[in-house]
C-alpha cells in the first residue's frame, strides 16, 4: 500500500510497482545453456527518463505516477528476492522502481483476446477515452510527448475506463519543434546513443544496417527503440524521419483491433517483421468490415494513411469519435442502433457441409 503524497488525507491506495530487471537472457554459452546477463547500463536511463515522463502527466486517460520508490530490504524482498545476494546494494544496482496508479481491469489486449468479454459500446467508449488521452499528450501547452509504443497491451482499464500507460519509448517534444520531431529535453535518451551491447555480443551493427539495427527497426535520427512491429508506422520501417502522427497510425491498428476483436493481420499468415514491411512496402492494411458505417471505417483509413502529414491530429479524432458515440448513445433501446449493430460480430456457423 502507498500514500499518495498528494492527497495524505486519504490514506493508504493500492499502487502498482513498475521495477526495472536485473538480469536478462544473454547468448547460450559454449555447451548451448542459456545464460542471464546484468541489463545494460543505458537502460537504467530510459526506466528513469520514464519515470520522470509519467510523473509530470495528469489526464484521467494516463496513469497517475506517484514517483520513484527507493524500497528498504525489507519491502523489496515482497517483490525481488534477489536483494539476498551481498552485491544487490551496491550503489551501481540499486534497484530501480516507480508507483503507478494500479489498474485492476486488466489491458485491452486481455479484452479483445476474450472477444465476448465486452460490448460494442465499451469497445466504442474506450475507443474515445484513448484518443483523449493521447490528444492530452500531444497537445500540452510547455512540453509534448510521442507515446511512440501505442497498442493493446499499453492501455489499461480502470473503473471501466481506458488509461495509457508504459511511456518507456516515450519521446519528449518542445512546444513549437513538435512538427519537426526532433527537439528533446536533456534527460532523455539521445538519437546518437544506443543501449550498451550484451556480454557476448559486438557493437558493430547487424544484418549490414547502417544504424546499428535491423532494416526498419529504428529512424537514424532518433532513439533505437520505436515501438511494436504490428502497429509499426511505414516511415518507422523505412528508417526514415518521423514525427508524433505515428502514434496516430498506431492508435488506427489498435482501434480495428478493439472494434473488429481480432488481432490486426492474423489472417495473413505473416511474421511481425513481414507484416511492417508490407505495411511499409506493398500498403497492407487491415480489413475493414463492409458493415461498419462509413464514416467509422473513413476515419480509421485517414489515421493509417501512408503519409503522415495526411493523417488526423488526435483533437480532430476524438472530436469525431465523440460525435459517432453521441448519436449512437440517442438511440432509444430497442430501435436499430447503426453504429453499435455494425460492431457486433456476426455469428459464424457451427460446422462445415461437404
Amino acid at each position: 500500500m502507498w500514500t499518495t503524497p498528494e492527497s495524505p488525507t486519504r490514506g493508504s491506495v493500492p499502487v502498482a510497482i513498475k521495477v526495472l530487471k536485473r538480469k536478462i537472457p544473454g547468448p547460450p554459452d559454449p555447451e548451448g545453456r542459456m545464460s542471464m546477463v546484468d541489463v545494460p547500463a543505458s537502460w537504467r536511463d530510459i526506466f528513469m527518463a520514464e519515470a520522470l515522463i509519467s510523473k509530470a502527466l495528469h489526464h484521467p486517460n494516463v496513469v497517475l505516477s506517484y514517483g520513484c520508490v527507493r524500497p528498504s530490504k525489507d519491502t523489496a524482498l515482497d517483490f525481488l528476492p534477489e536483494v539476498q545476494s551481498r552485491d544487490f546494494w551496491e550503489a551501481d544496482k540499486e534497484p530501480l522502481m516507480f508507483a503507478q496508479e494500479y489498474c485492476d481491469g486488466g489491458s485491452l489486449l486481455d479484452k479483445v483476446r476474450q472477444p465476448g468479454s465486452y460490448t460494442a459500446r465499451e469497445a466504442l467508449l474506450w475507443c474515445v477515452d484513448v484518443a483523449a488521452g493521447m490528444e492530452y499528450l500531444h497537445s500540452r501547452t510547455e512540453v509534448r510527448v510521442a507515446h511512440r509504443d501505442l497498442k493493446l497491451e499499453n492501455i489499461v482499464l480502470s473503473g471501466g475506463r481506458a488509461k495509457v500507460v508504459d511511456f518507456g519509448l516515450a519521446r519528449l517534444i518542445v512546444h513549437d519543434e513538435l512538427s519537426r520531431g526532433h527537439a528533446e529535453l536533456p534527460f532523455t535518451t539521445s538519437p546518437a546513443r544506443k543501449p550498451s551491447p550484451l556480454p557476448g555480443q559486438t557493437s558493430s551493427p547487424p544484418n549490414g544496417s547502417p544504424n546499428g539495427s535491423p532494416k526498419g527497426s529504428l529512424s537514424s535520427d532518433v532513439t533505437g527503440q520505436t515501438g511494436s512491429m504490428r502497429y509499426m508506422a511505414p516511415e518507422v520501417w523505412a528508417s526514415e524521419s518521423y514525427t508524433h502522427k505515428v502514434d496516430v497510425f498506431s492508435f488506427a491498428i489498435l482501434a480495428f483491433e478493439l472494434l473488429s476483436r481480432t488481432r490486426a493481420y492474423e489472417s495473413q499468415y505473416l511474421t511481425m517483421q513481414q507484416v511492417a514491411r508490407a505495411v511499409a512496402e506493398s500498403a497492407l492494411r487491415p480489413n475493414l468490415p463492409k458493415r461498419w458505417p462509413a464514416a467509422l471505417s473513413e476515419l480509421l483509413a485517414r489515421s493509417w494513411a501512408h503519409n503522415a502529414d495526411d493523417r488526423p491530429e488526435f483533437a480532430e479524432i476524438h472530436t469525431e469519435l465523440c460525435q459517432m458515440k453521441a448519436r449512437a448513445d440517442s438511440v432509444s433501446v430497442g430501435l436499430p442502433n447503426e453504429l453499435y449493430d455494425a460492431l457486433v460480430p456476426p455469428v459464424r456457423g457451427c460446422c462445415t457441409v461437404q
